[in-house]
């Protein structure tokens, strides 16, 4: 919780900079801060008292609310006359805290620390935990705390589906009803004192079941995104640099540059998306892994329009080469520990059946480019299988090196090996 606050508190300067600047733009700097100073808060919220909980969800509504409108207005060019930029910048101040108030964020840390108590876990795989705890002790007072871990597994699992095809959308948002339903049924037979009524227990095997298929499935979906997301880190990059450095008497080297730069921002933005989820969804249990993920995701994030920046003024002026390649540097650094801190959080059997899921899909659509005489959308198609095969290729190295059993090191390195000679 510290940490949240810390980080949304460095953010505010930049959020309220671009409240008052009545020119500045939708998905700058700035606005993105104030979306990741509500996601900080959220996290707050989800480990604060039920009161402060409630005020903080309050406050991030409306400053969601108030910002999604003030965006609209300025991309219409239109005039904010309800004055919403200061109602925001009041509301931000308000949860962050400023200098006449401590702020609804810091005041739900205090009084956590204050009040004690056993708070849900960080993690997806902990509050699963929790949750069978509270349903295998029927009678036991744990002060709410495994319907909270259910409320707060589900409420992540739902932003997962935002990620997810209309299909495994639609099932995920169906777990997710199922489970809030019986948890709700089972929460309220134990304060009727029905606890250990025969309808309390088939409630219980319904819920167990539920959660059980919910871990699971979150599980498949997140290693399927990770695969997809990960696949390739260095193309979008590798293709931007080589934009920056277009031939000055290129008549398309500005539109190439634009196109390759929003290519790099997409690809960004969907590896952070899917490394957050990996860390509030993925079955890892381990708070320094899900906290890396989270550090290194933000990295990435800010590093973006740091290097799109540095990008546009080498285009425009060689002599700032230096400064680009460190920020080039510092930016391929972060996407290689961001996918390395990934690939630590999810299970390695569940990521290589993905993979070769993967591979078999692109070796399909290399076949009907062959059949159609695409020669693009093979060489495109046959490249996806060889990333495929070398990132799993890495997954069996690292769990060769980190295992003590001879036996089955043997046997993935000359799993490895096969693989890798494969023509």
């Amino acid at each position: 919780m510290r940490k949240a606050l810390s980080a949304a508190k460095s953010l505010l300067t930049a959020a309220l900079d671009w409240l008052a600047d009545p020119q500045a733009r939708p998905g700058a700097v700035g606005e993105k801060a104030i979306r990741r100073i509500c996601e900080y808060a959220e996290r707050i919220a989800a480990r604060a008292l039920p009161e402060d909980a409630q005020s903080i969800k309050r406050s991030i509504f409306e400053i969601t609310s108030f910002t999604d409108e003030l965006c609209n207005l300025r991309n219409n060019g239109q005039h904010d006359r309800e004055n919403l930029a200061a109602q925001t910048a009041r509301r931000l101040k308000d949860l962050v805290g400023g200098q006449h108030s401590s702020g609804l964020m810091s005041d739900a840390l205090q009084n956590a620390q204050r009040h004690g108590g056993a708070n849900p876990a960080h993690t997806a795989a902990g509050r699963l935990e929790q949750a069978m705890r509270w349903l295998d002790n029927p009678g036991l007072d744990d002060g709410g705390l495994g319907l909270q871990a259910i409320r707060l597994l589900t409420a992540d699992a739902r932003k997962l589906a935002d990620r997810l095809n209309p299909q495994d959308r639609n099932r995920l948002l169906g777990l997710c009803s199922d489970i809030d339903r019986l948890a709700a049924q089972l929460a309220d037979l134990e304060r009727r004192g029905l606890g250990n009524s025969p309808e309390a227990q088939q409630i219980r095997n319904q819920l167990r079941n539920a959660l059980r298929d919910l871990g699971d499935f979150m599980r498949r979906v997140l290693t399927d995104r990770v695969v997809d997301d990960f696949a390739d880190i260095t193309t979008p990059l590798k293709q931007f640099v080589e934009a920056v450095h277009a031939d000055p008497y290129d008549p398309n080297r500005e539109q190439n540059f634009v196109d390759k730069s929003q290519r790099l921002t997409d690809h960004s933005q969907s590896m952070t998306t899917t490394a957050r989820l990996v860390a509030s969804c993925g079955p890892s249990k381990n708070k320094k892994t899900v906290e890396a993920i989270l550090d290194t995701a933000e990295k990435v994030e800010q590093l973006t329009p740091q290097i799109v920046n540095a990008g546009r003024v080498r285009l425009h002026n060689p002599g700032s080469e230096q400064h680009f390649e460190n920020i080039h540097k510092q930016y391929a650094d972060a996407l290689h520990r961001l996918r390395s801190h990934v690939d630590d959080a999810i299970d390695t059997g569940e990521f290589v059946r993905a993979s070769e899921s993967a591979m078999r899909r692109y070796t399909n659509n290399c076949e009907g480019a062959i059949n159609g005489g695409d020669a693009h959308g093979m060489v495109n198609n046959s490249s996806q299988i060889a990333r495929l095969g070398n990132r799993v290729l890495m997954t069996a190295q690292n769990e060769a090196d980190n295992s003590e059993e001879p036996s089955f090191v043997s046997r993935v390195r000359n799993a490895a090996d096969q693989l890798h000679n494969v023509d």
